[in-house]
């Protein structure tokens, strides 16, 4: 398995759960790391693939199973994110010291 299979993977786990902006994935040769940068729900998406991929014996294959996990996580942190957004929009704010 290659490193553009792996990303291919990753990328298509995105498409399918409708990511519109997922992160920048780059494999640099040198040190062989694959990098990633992006909102931490959405880096999940690259963890499930990595240890599908290892659980497998190198083979890219999820399961339903599998699938529909990443896609609860997936939900569940978008949950949790847009809660955090609007409990801080909810907080008032204070002039001076209290």
């Amino acid at each position: 398995m290659s490193v553009d299979d792996i990303t291919t993977a990753i990328e298509t786990g995105w498409k399918m759960l409708g990511e519109t902006s997922p992160p920048t994935i780059s494999f640099h040769k040198d040190t062989k790391l694959l990098i990633a940068v992006g909102e931490p729900s959405k880096l999940e998406t690259i963890d499930a693939v990595l240890k599908a991929w290892s659980r497998r014996g190198h083979s890219m294959v999820a399961t339903r199973r599998e699938s529909r996990s990443m896609r609860s996580r997936h939900r569940s942190l978008n949950l949790q994110r847009n809660q955090r957004t609007r409990n801080n929009r909810r907080q008032p704010a204070h002039d001076g010291p209290i």
